[in-house]
């Protein structure tokens, strides 16, 4: 089974590990291999949201981003 990112999601054989935590990508983990802040975790996942989607005006992506992280194990 492939190894995901606890924080956001994302394949991390294909995205990357974070160096000193193998369980975080590299935008979930900080240098030192802790989460980052939950805000800058947020605003993150609301700008890749954002640069996927067809249509951006009127969605409020924060708030998706919040919905999608609330099932991600670092955040519920």
């Amino acid at each position: 089974m492939e190894k995901m990112c606890l924080s956001c999601g994302a394949p991390l054989a294909q995205i990357g590990a974070n160096v000193k935590n193998d369980t975080l990508c590299q935008y979930c983990g900080d240098e030192n291999g802790n989460l980052v802040p939950k805000e800058a975790a947020i605003a993150g996942m609301a700008e890749w949201l954002k640069s996927w989607a067809p249509i951006t005006e009127g969605v409020d992506f924060r708030e998706r981003a919040i919905s999608y992280m609330s099932a991600m194990p670092a955040w519920n």
